[in-house]
């Protein structure tokens, strides 16, 4: 069964809110010494799990990416650990 996630663009905190199937955290934008830039989150959790994990999704060169790109990278990263 395919994990169901909600993205929503938070135009104050400059970031995603991603839910649904038991997840609820906060991606945001960051950037490395060579100005790449990342939507990350120290802490992904699942309801009702210990376990916990990070993602880093490196976006394009201007530092865009579509929606749809963005929620099918989360969500293959998470799919490793949450099948």
């Amino acid at each position: 069964m395919a994990i169901q996630l909600n993205f929503d663009y938070d135009e104050k905190r400059q970031g995603y809110w991603i839910t649904g199937d038991g997840f609820d955290f906060f991606a945001y934008f960051t950037e490395d010494e060579e100005k790449n830039t990342f939507v990350e989150c120290d802490s992904v959790r699942r309801e009702g799990d210990d376990f916990s994990t990070s993602i880093q999704v490196r976006l394009g060169p201007a530092g865009m990416v579509h929606k749809d790109i963005l929620e099918t990278v989360v969500h293959n990263e998470l799919s490793k650990w949450w099948p």
